[in-house]
């Protein structure tokens, strides 16, 4: 794996959701192309079990049909509270609508690499060294659209959590 980009991305600044949108222009991320991603935050720190990090998401992508970088902007929703896009990583669009820095690392392959072997490796690299998978792992798929999770209702569950 060779890093391709390694940006800040913040909301308000050169940098925004809106960069994340030209990447499926980006003609070194057209269609069939294979790439492993990490994103950090760039400000802060997590408190892992086994020690604090920045990792917040593991992820791979390959669209055949479509410009490979198209995926990047499915990652943060389309407003704070909006957005019915089963591809957004809730949590990492919370990170950025509260204004949080983060910081995106895109690699390709090298040739012979999987892109799902690189991204299990990662993944189970975090668990090793941090304790946990990253924080925002899990947060994507139809049962975290941002428009399902803001109308949700969900006062007695907050009680047993704070039980």
């Amino acid at each position: 794996m060779r890093i391709y980009k390694d940006q800040l991305i913040k909301i308000n600044t050169d940098t925004d959701r809106n960069y994340l949108l030209h990447l499926q222009r980006d003609p070194n991320l057209c269609e069939n192309v294979e790439v492993v991603y990490i994103y950090l935050l760039g400000d802060s720190l997590i408190n892992y079990p086994e020690k604090n990090g920045n990792i917040i998401y593991i992820g791979e992508a390959c669209r055949q049909s479509e410009a490979t970088g198209k995926r990047f902007a499915q990652h943060i929703s389309t407003g704070r509270d909006s957005g019915g896009d089963c591809g957004t990583i809730y949590s990492l669009s919370r990170y950025y609508w509260k204004g949080q820095t983060i910081r995106l690392r895109i690699f390709m392959l090298d040739d012979g690499e999987e892109r799902e072997e690189r991204e299990s490796y990662l993944l189970k690299a975090h668990v090793k060294e941090f304790g946990a998978l990253p924080i925002c792992q899990g947060t994507t798929g139809e049962n975290y659209k941002t428009d399902d999770l803001n109308a949700l209702q969900c006062a007695d569950a907050i009680r047993w959590f704070s039980a």
